[in-house]
């Protein structure tokens, strides 16, 4: 997994030792808000927009009736 900048520099590289469906990266000195980055997995590139939730993501959840 890789997170690179709107400019092409290396944000964060990280290969995992078991699979994972989501990643939540944190780095205040690095990750500006409101600012695009791409996040790389297995050669499949994603762009993303730091601060902004993912579609389709679980949500705040709360309680049905």
């Amino acid at each position: 997994m890789q997170i690179t900048d709107g400019s092409g520099a290396v944000i964060a590289s990280y290969t995992a030792t078991k699979t994972f469906a989501s990643v939540v990266f944190s780095a205040a000195a690095t990750i500006a808000s409101g600012q695009t980055y791409t996040v790389t997995v297995d050669g499949a590139p994603t762009s993303v927009t730091a601060g902004v939730a993912a579609a389709g993501g679980m949500g705040a959840g709360g309680r049905g009736r």
